[in-house]
């Protein structure tokens, strides 16, 4: 490199002494001195100077830094600088380079000059202070910061990003990033971008803006956040009565068709409910069984379950419209099997009553007695009525069209011709309880996945 140098200086005097040549540099790439001595020299200098424009001078438009070498020898080349940055290069006496104030934004600026010797010293250097006016060009940075959220703020589902900004000339856009990511621009004021952080993970998060104006220049603020979203998980009540639902020690109750939801703070990964519904009567007593729900739900594979049962049970309401005769006793449901079940009920004439949840058998019967020991009708599976055979299925019955009998003997009344006739089903003898789950819905995702569980059932009074 020494001798490259040694090489390059001497080829410069030989130029010199035998042609008297100058070359005069265009601005050059280099925004740093050359990798030689630039220590500037004590004294010698006060005849070194810029000679134009002078100290304190209004420009405009394209300028010529002259320099003067006066007294002081040895000078080989002069390097011209502007606001510290090299601009170009003379090699030649008289020293000079055209400055285009243009190129720079209205204001003050530092001209400065060094003169090298054939060493590759500074021997002699001087500075003008001048003030640009009329510039065409746009070389100031737009003004930009972030308002909202704050920096290290806690967010959590949607999430306003404001931004303020401003620039001597205008803004032409404001660009918004989320961990680098361009996520959104906004060309006009106020400078916003909604960020969905609902289904983001939990933890830090750069949101940054880039303002810019007409000219290219540009500007940026940064700020971090944390996200903590809040996990909500939902029930829905596909069933015909209230539901009641637990989880957490927390207890709510849906309406039939309707849902409930549990916030968590953050997605538990998984949790355990217990959930339970019944017919009952309008004082609070259990008709039916109790039909239960529960276990562990893994939160990665469902963000909501519907509780249903299946069509091993059977929904029944009574349509009670026989003239002036009340129930005012037993219902007896499915009699002489396993899972017989009878209840207390009272039954005014006129109404469709919901009584309850029963097992669902091909050879199921209901016996409803006006009073004990009194008249009954009753209603057999394939004969009076049919399962549907599905999902929460439910029968209605009505005893209008069939005759009462007595309990204590006489001839089985008539079917309704109106009733359908269906082959009898086999005899179920375990019915279950399921619950679906759907998959998590990010938008409107179709129902992926189903997940069962055999349930608990109660078969005591």
């Amino acid at each position: 490199m020494k001798t490259m140098k040694t090489y390059f200086l001497f080829f410069c005097f030989v130029i010199i002494i035998i042609g008297g040549c100058k070359r005069r540099a265009n601005p050059i790439e280099s925004e740093t001195d050359p990798p030689i001595n630039t220590q500037d020299p004590g004294g010698n200098t006060s005849a070194f100077s810029i000679t134009s424009p002078i100290n304190g001078a209004s420009v405009s438009g394209t300028v010529t830094i002259a320099v003067s070498s006066g007294n002081v020898s040895g000078i080989i080349m002069v390097y011209f600088y502007v606001d510290g940055s090299i601009v170009g290069i003379d090699y030649s006496a008289p020293y000079s380079y055209p400055f285009e104030a243009n190129d720079y934004s209205n204001g003050t600026h530092i001209l400065s000059v060094k003169g090298y010797d054939g060493s590759g010293g500074v021997i002699a250097t001087d500075s003008k202070t001048v003030t640009i006016s009329g510039s065409n060009s746009d070389n100031i940075d737009p003004v930009i910061s972030i308002t909202a959220p704050l920096n290290n703020a806690t967010v959590t589902g949607d999430v306003s990003i404001m931004v303020s900004a401003s620039d001597n000339i205008g803004i032409e856009k404001v660009e918004f990033y989320i961990n680098n990511v361009n996520e959104g621009i906004d060309y006009y004021s106020p400078y916003m971008y909604q960020w969905d952080a609902t289904g983001k993970s939990n933890g830090i998060y750069y949101l940054k803006a880039i303002a810019y104006d007409a000219a290219g220049n540009t500007a940026s603020a940064i700020i971090s956040v944390i996200v903590t979203n809040q996990y909500v998980f939902t029930f829905t009540n596909q069933v015909h009565t209230p539901v009641d639902v637990t989880v957490n020690g927390s207890t709510k109750t849906m309406a039939a068709g309707s849902s409930v939801s549990f916030t968590f703070t953050t997605n538990p990964g998984s949790f355990t409910y217990a959930a339970q519904t019944s017919g009952k009567t309008n004082t609070g007593q259990i008709i039916g069984e109790v039909l239960y729900w529960g276990g562990e739900i893994t939160t990665s594979n469902y963000s909501s379950v519907r509780l249903y049962y299946s069509s091993n049970y059977f929904f029944l309401r009574i349509n009670n419209t026989a003239g002036s005769t009340s129930f005012n006793g037993p219902l007896v449901v499915n009699a002489g099997l396993q899972a017989e079940k009878t209840e207390n009920i009272a039954l005014p004439t006129g109404s469709t009553y919901n009584i309850g949840y029963f097992p669902a058998f091909s050879n199921t019967t209901i016996q409803l007695y006006s009073n004990p020991g009194a008249w009954y009708v009753y209603w057999t599976q394939g004969i009076n009525f049919t399962f549907p055979g599905t999902d929460d299925q439910q029968i209605t019955l009505s005893n209008t069209s069939l005759q009462m009998m007595k309990a204590n003997g006489g001839t089985q009344s008539a079917a309704d011709a109106s009733m359908k006739y269906l082959m009898p089903r086999e005899s179920i003898h375990s019915p279950i309880i399921s619950q679906e789950a759907e998959a998590p819905k990010e938008h409107e995702v179709p129902v992926q996945y189903e997940l069962r569980h055999k349930a608990r059932h109660n078969y005591h009074p």
